[in-house]
């Protein structure tokens, strides 16, 4: 995780050297998508984890909105989530996966709650605000959460995934995800 931290205030920092406002990193970034159970569960972090206290330092010293996944422990559970720092620091989302996938997602995390899917305003550096939703992966290749967001003025959607390889990896970003951006009228930031 330590390492991870470091790699995002790397990417952080030079982005916003280039001017970058946004900077969205993949699904389970902090642990990665790979650890082991023992793994996640030693090394799960809370909202006020000092490693993302780290990750809003790095936001807020670039004046880059950053999104970064990583697996959240709260009490005994453990989430799929993602956490949302706006251009300051402030921590504007965190959101978590809602639609696990597969057998070893299920097994090991909990859902989020259904009624996450909340837009919230995300302040860039340069002053202008874009109201954004949060999805984790699997949870754009269901109609209804892309949907609810942009019925709630959702802009932009930010999206990180672990895709593998194959076809429904290939089809989600080829086809599902502008699918999901022509219904909704809405931006997708995917990675």
């Amino acid at each position: 995780v330590p390492a991870n931290v470091a790699r995002v205030a790397t990417e952080v920092a030079a982005a916003g050297r280039e001017g970058v406002e946004v900077l969205l990193f993949p699904e389970m970034f902090l642990h990665g998508y790979d650890a082991t159970e023992e793994q996640l569960r030693e090394l799960a972090l809370t909202q006020d984890s000092p490693e993302l206290k780290q990750v809003a330092e790095a936001a807020a010293g670039a004046g880059v909105c950053v999104g970064v996944p990583y697996a959240e422990r709260d009490g005994e559970a453990l989430f799929n989530s993602m956490a949302v720092f706006d251009a300051t620091g402030e921590l504007v989302c965190n959101y978590r996966k809602v639609n696990l996938w597969g057998d070893w997602e299920q097994g090991l995390f909990q859902r989020g709650a259904p009624g996450s899917f909340e837009p919230f305003e995300l302040a860039t550096a340069s002053g202008k605000a874009v109201t954004c939703g949060c999805l984790i992966c699997y949870d754009i290749e269901f109609p209804e959460p892309s949907r609810a967001l942009a019925l709630q003025g959702a802009e932009l959607l930010l999206v990180p995934t672990a895709l593998g390889e194959g076809d429904v990896e290939t089809a989600t970003p080829y086809n599902v995800l502008p699918t999901r951006a022509l219904e909704n009228h809405v931006h997708i930031v995917y990675c």
